[in-house]
């Protein structure tokens, strides 16, 4: 059975991959300090129509973050600085993270505002760049060749000023390969356009098929 599933993950991957538009890989890291969790996240993205190693990738962002819980909601602040084709663009996030267990499957749901920063003036907030996420993710954890493999699948939306701008559905899968180190590979499908404007009305979204791979670090 287990050989079953490893075999299937990896032909779901490898398939993904075959259509897919952009690949992402990120790397991530993880601290707890006597109780606040500092994090950091390097990635890059690409099309895989665009891929050239002696070249920078299009796109890249560093984002550090800060979090702690605050009864039963984890809040926190994230700070962006992203090249997107050469152009700076920062941001700043507020998030709110929930986790419950239900029929013995993980549910974490997260709340993000977002908003964009002046990349000429760091301290002048742009208001009217305001997005609000929302995502929400169900995991298992099962046991496979001696080690922990999560099993992920999930959907964000993405709310701005004018209604349902976009949409990400999410499935993937990560594996504990020591202490504090796991591997993660996935796939969404990202919907964006005027999915529903305020006034209730549906639009024709540009679709696009994201793999993403990552390494992840808890100390």
């Amino acid at each position: 059975m287990r050989k079953i599933v490893l075999t299937t993950l990896v032909a779901m991957f490898a398939s993904n991959i075959s259509f897919a538009d952009e690949i992402r890989v990120s790397a991530n890291g993880t601290v707890d300090f006597k109780g606040t969790t500092l994090s950091a996240q390097e990635e890059i993205r690409e099309g895989l129509d665009n891929i050239d190693v002696t070249k920078s990738p299009t796109y890249r962002h560093t984002e550090i973050g800060v979090s702690k819980s605050v009864g039963i909601v984890d809040v926190g602040v994230v700070l962006r600085n992203a090249n997107d084709y050469g152009a700076e663009a920062n941001r700043v996030a507020v998030t709110g993270t929930t986790s419950h267990t239900l029929l013995g499957l993980d549910l974490t749901n997260r709340v993000q505002i977002q908003n964009g920063i002046n990349d000429a003036d760091l301290r002048n907030i742009e208001l009217g760049t305001v997005v609000v996420r929302d995502m929400l993710l169900a995991s298992k954890a099962v046991a496979l060749l001696g080690k922990e493999l999560t099993l992920t699948v999930g959907d964000e939306i993405f709310l701005g000023e004018a209604g349902l701008i976009e949409n990400r559905v999410f499935a993937g899968a990560a594996i504990g390969v020591c202490e504090g180190v796991s591997l993660g590979a996935g796939y969404f499908l990202k919907s964006e356009g005027a999915l529903i404007d305020t006034s209730g009305n549906t639009g024709s979204p540009a679709n696009s098929h994201v793999v993403t791979a990552g390494v992840t670090l808890s100390f």
